[in-house]
C-alpha cells in the first residue's frame, strides 16, 4: 500500500504523526505567504513602505514580547509549584494583564476620557426649546 493511501490498519502506522506534522507545516507556510502578500498589497494600497509599517509596529511587538514573557514566567512558576490547572491559568494570565496595564494604562485612560469628554473642557449647553 502506498504511503498516501490509508485504511483502518494504516492509521496506526509509525509515520502517521510525522505526516500530520508536515501537513500542518505546509499549511502554515501557505498561510504565512498569504499574510505577507496581504501586507504587501495593503501597503501598496495605502501608499506606505514596509519600513514605515515596521517602524510603526515596534511598540506593539515590544508589548507582545513583554506579555509573552510575563505569561511564560507566571505559568512556569505555577507549574513548578504544582498548582491546580485553574491556578496555573490564573498565574499565566495575571502577569500579562499587569504588564499590559503597566505599558498601556495611560493610553487606555486617555481614550476613555476622550470618549466621555472628561477633562477636555467641552461643556454641553442646554438650549431651551421655543413653545
Amino acid at each position: 500500500m502506498k504511503r498516501w493511501q490509508s485504511d483502518d490498519t494504516d492509521s496506526a502506522s509509525p509515520g502517521a504523526p510525522v505526516d500530520g506534522m508536515w501537513s500542518a507545516f505546509a499549511r502554515s507556510v501557505v498561510e504565512c505567504a498569504i499574510s505577507v502578500a496581504g501586507q504587501l498589497l495593503t501597503c501598496a494600497l495605502v501608499e506606505i513602505s514596509l519600513g514605515d509599517l515596521a517602524a510603526a509596529s515596534i511598540h506593539a511587538v515590544r508589548l507582545t514580547l513583554l506579555c509573552l514573557l510575563a505569561t511564560l514566567a507566571g505559568r512556569s512558576v505555577a507549574m513548578m509549584a504544582g498548582l491546580a490547572p485553574g491556578a496555573v491559568l490564573l498565574a499565566a494570565v495575571l502577569p500579562a494583564v499587569l504588564a499590559y496595564a503597566w505599558m498601556e494604562g495611560s493610553n487606555v485612560i486617555e481614550t476613555i476620557n476622550k470618549a466621555f469628554g472628561v477633562g477636555s473642557g467641552a461643556q454641553t449647553e442646554v438650549v431651551p426649546t421655543q413653545p
